[in-house]
């Protein structure tokens, strides 16, 4: 627990709402314990009492609330630090201000049986244990309420006789001092009063008095005169009555005062008092009545009122958690929407009304009426018309109000001449009158901001007239219907997310049975060549066969493995274009001509159609070719042999159309709009056709919208064909920002000129076969190349060889090649620090090349690397490109 300490000091006054008393009927409720959020908790539970809610930090905090204001009750918590809840209530005991303050003590210890003897020990009016039950704890703190509620009412019935009586007395004593002034001697007046009067000194000691002090008090004249008023007072009441002697010295004028008075027989009477003070005369006259025969009537009327009223709120608030309790076991009971709504109406009546029905918005926000219910069995025929009837949206009557967005309950307390306000129409207004409505209530019915209906209550034959305690009671009702319609649609979304999820997986199964069936099927004829190879036993032919299909297959694998990075790009919103004017005949033709032969060897005819003078357009060449490509293999691999294709570029008025025509497989109507979709394949089976992972369509979409551009799919449907058309605006709006191309300074060097007689280069890399393939590649251009598998063997052969060229892998064990080039710069160009170098890697995302160059790397080479590509960016970095 925290310490009270930790706490402002002026915590309890942050906690008080300011009001002004004359206007405002709250009373206040001290809440102790040391937990802030305990507080809070109490004060969530406590706030619909709508009474003033004061906060303690601590048993000190609660007893400086207690010097400056009054409470109808006090929650203590018993485990506080410093001092704890019964050493609190002990102090608030010896206060005669708080003496009869209700306390209830709240704990969560297990040595509770102990502590609640205690607590009833110190005068506690509970105990309770935590955590607390909501509606337990509000219905009992209400109780006290009403009780201090009817307490302050009778203090002021009180205080109102009181002040009758002070005017009372003072015009009686107004009456004495004039006869006193008109007589000479005032004996007889003494004498014959019934009323206690006397005349004392002004240091409160009496003077003279009549016989009715004796007779009531039993004192004798001479034992009063001896010993000064304040010591015949009760000793609670000396200092207020010591502060009246002290205004009545200092000229103040008629005063009036009640305390307790000491009898001789023993005990203490009431008496009232009024006194006038006569300065010239150094007397104060006194006119005293004895009130203890009405203090008694009062205390007995206020016991009663306490207990009928204790009685009553206690009743009330068992009926409402008992009826809370069994709306919440029949809410809960199902998980569909509209019958928990329809539930709600069957709760109502007749605990709340004699009608009750629901309205409820459809999913297009129209209001139709989903349930009614009805006491009286007879009333069957006008439940149908009630039931036919709907409140217009737009309408203001109650129950269209309350459909309305952030709307408040409404209640009215007598409806029977405010018909007109809640009908509708004249036939409404008619249905009304025949239903004997005397009194309504509307609740909006909310779920997370959302309001789904409206629940009316209505009381007719039983005359019941709705107060503030029912709208709390079907405001409470509707909020748990809300919670339970909420469950229900939270069930449902669940539910649907399910299905949705188990779909995703199917799907994610689906595609990685694809994915690995389109990797393993070129690595059969790769292993099957390469042992055949090593065999030995194979003629020249054979050789070369074998090496164009390794070489086929090895692209084959390139290729998907590129379209699968392509779509994390896209997914990721990472691909970058290299935008620039372009003409886009060549990268048409370029397109078309890469997949040339694969349409020859099926026989398929290949048709090119471009205008002249085609405007130079502004986009990535590459990226565009790709589109080309994509498009016209796609056609090439479901067009049947024998088949054809027409690839044609048309010049709009905004744009160019570039359309892919085949006569072969087509597209089933169903299939048409999902075309361009990730993953989807018309055929996903294993038994399909065609191979492919579904990924090019889709990331032709993606590219030509990245250029401002549409692409849409047509077929007549199966065996009919299909023709993919796509729009590149002729100033194309492009969204994607550029990316820098990782390339080495100087531009590209042809292959086939490349040497690299004398340069020397440095490879490390964690993979063997890697390893190798790099240096026997290196060689063959004439490098002087030595190989490292770990970059700390490589760090220091960079200070020792001086390398021309530094060839390093991003991934490896221990040291990443960031880290390692990190090192190397950081040698500095005395130690070889400078050494130009190429970052090799199997990571090709476009954040990855920008990495590789901030580290310290000039160039960013992804894997697979042909060696002539090697070769080159080897030969750029060491200054042999020409």
């Amino acid at each position: 627990m925290s310490s009270s300490a930790d706490l402002p000091t002026d915590a309890v006054a942050a906690t008080a709402d300011s009001a002004d008393p004359a206007t405002d009927d709250r009373v206040n409720i001290l809440l102790c314990d040391d937990r802030p959020d305990k507080l809070m908790a109490l004060e969530a539970i406590l706030g619909d009492l709508g009474q003033n809610l004061v906060r303690a930090y601590s048993g000190r905090e609660a007893l400086r609330a207690l010097l400056h204001q009054d409470f109808a009750v006090i929650l203590l918590d018993v485990n506080m630090p410093v001092m704890d809840g019964f050493e609190t209530a002990e102090m608030i005991r010896t206060r005669p201000r708080s003496q009869q303050t209700p306390i209830i003590f709240f704990t969560a210890m297990s040595e509770a049986e102990a502590h609640v003897f205690r607590s009833y020990s110190l005068g506690a009016v509970d105990f309770i244990r935590t955590p607390v039950v909501p509606e337990i704890l509000k219905a009992k703190v209400s109780v006290f309420v009403e009780l201090y509620k009817k307490t302050e009412q009778v203090k002021r019935q009180a205080e109102e006789m009181r002040l009758l009586q002070e005017r009372e007395h003072q015009r009686v004593l107004a009456e004495a001092a004039g006869r006193l002034e008109a007589e000479t001697k005032r004996n007889r007046f003494f004498t014959l009063a019934l009323d206690m009067l006397a005349i004392a000194d002004i240091s409160g000691t009496i003077r003279q008095l009549n016989p009715s002090w004796q007779r009531t008090l039993g004192f004798s004249d001479e034992e009063l005169k001896a010993r000064p008023l304040l010591d015949f007072v009760h000793p609670d009441d000396r200092e207020a009555t010591g502060a009246q002697l002290e205004a009545l010295r200092a000229g103040a004028a008629i005063t009036y005062f009640e305390n307790r008075f000491a009898s001789k027989g023993g005990g203490y009477r009431w008496l009232g008092w009024t006194a006038a003070p006569f300065a010239a005369e150094g007397l104060v006259y006194i006119f005293a009545r004895d009130l203890t025969e009405r203090r008694k009537a009062e205390e007995e009327r206020v016991k009663l009122i306490r207990e009928q009223t204790a009685r009553a709120a206690a009743e009330a608030a068992e009926r409402r958690a008992a009826f809370l309790a069994e709306a919440g076991v029949a809410l809960t009971s199902s998980l569909d929407y509209n019958e928990t709504l329809s539930k709600l109406v069957s709760l109502a009546v007749p605990a709340l009304s004699d009608w009750c029905f629901i309205d409820v918005l459809d999913d297009n926000g129209r209001p139709r009426r989903l349930a009614v219910a009805y006491a009286r069995a007879e009333d069957g025929g006008l439940a149908e018309e009630v039931r036919a009837f709907s409140p217009a949206l737009e309408g203001t009557t109650p129950e269209a109000r309350a459909l309305q967005p952030g709307q408040a309950a409404v209640r009215v307390a007598d409806a029977r001449d405010r018909l007109a306000e809640l009908a509708q129409d004249e036939g409404h207004r008619a249905l009304l009158e025949t239903l004997g409505v005397r009194s309504v209530m509307v609740v909006p019915i909310v779920s997370r901001e959302r309001t789904l209906g409206a629940l009316s209550l209505l009381s007719s034959h039983s005359g019941r007239v709705f107060g503030r305690d029912d709208l709390d009671l079907a405001e409470e009702l509707g909020r748990r219907a809300a919670l339970a319609v909420d469950n229900a649609r939270l069930y449902r979304a669940s539910q649907d997310a399910r299905a949705t999820a188990e779909k995703a997986n199917r799907a994610k199964d689906e595609f990685l049975a694809t994915l690995s069936h389109e990797l393993r099927t070129p690595l059969t004829p790769i292993l099957g060549w390469t042992v055949m190879l090593r065999s030995g036993t194979l003629d020249q032919p054979s050789i070369l066969r074998g090496l164009e299909v390794i070489e086929r297959n090895v692209r084959a694998q390139t290729q998907l493995i590129g379209d699968l990075l392509d779509v994390s790009r896209i997914i990721t919103g990472k691909l970058r274009l290299d935008v620039r004017p372009i003409v886009i005949v060549p990268v048409i033709e370029a397109g078309v001509e890469a997949v040339r032969p694969s349409a020859e060897a099926k026989g398929i005819a290949l048709g090119v159609e471009v205008p002249p003078d085609v405007p130079t357009i502004t986009g990535d060449p590459d990226r565009l070719q790709q589109v080309v490509w994509n498009l016209v293999s796609n056609a090439v691999k479901f067009t049947p042999q024998g088949g054809r294709i027409e690839v044609r570029l048309r010049r709009e008025p905004s744009c160019l159309t570039l359309s892919v025509a085949d006569d072969g497989k087509g597209i089933e109507p169903e299939f048409l709009p999902h075309v361009f979709e990730r993953f989807r394949q018309a055929d996903s089976t294993s038994t399909r056709a065609h191979g492919g992972l579904g990924l090019g369509l889709a990331i032709v979409r993606h590219l030509v919208e990245l250029h401002g551009g549409t692409v849409q799919a047509e077929s007549r449907g199966p065996g009919e064909g299909s023709t993919f058309t796509v729009r590149l605006p002729l100033a194309a709006p492009v969204d994607a920002p550029a990316s820098p191309r990782a390339v080495p300074a100087g531009g590209e060097t042809p292959a086939a000129e490349v040497r690299l007689d004398g340069v020397k280069v440095m490879v490390v890399e964690d993979e063997t076969d890697v390893r190798d393939f790099l240096r026997v590649s290196l060689v063959q251009y004439g490098a002087d190349v030595s190989t490292f598998a770990t970059s700390a063997e490589a760090l220091q052969a960079v200070e020792e060889e001086r390398p021309d060229v530094l060839v390093s892998d991003i991934g490896m064990p221990d040291e990443d090649g960031y880290a390692f080039i990190r090192r190397v710069r950081a040698l500095g160009p005395e130690r070889g620090g400078q050494v130009p170098a190429a970052a090799l890697t199997a990571y090709a995302k476009g954040e990855d090349g920008h990495r590789v160059l901030s580290a310290g790397f000039q160039v960013h080479l992804p894997k697979p690397v042909q060696p002539s590509e090697l070769a080159t960016v080897v030969a750029t970095l060491a200054g042999r490109a020409r």
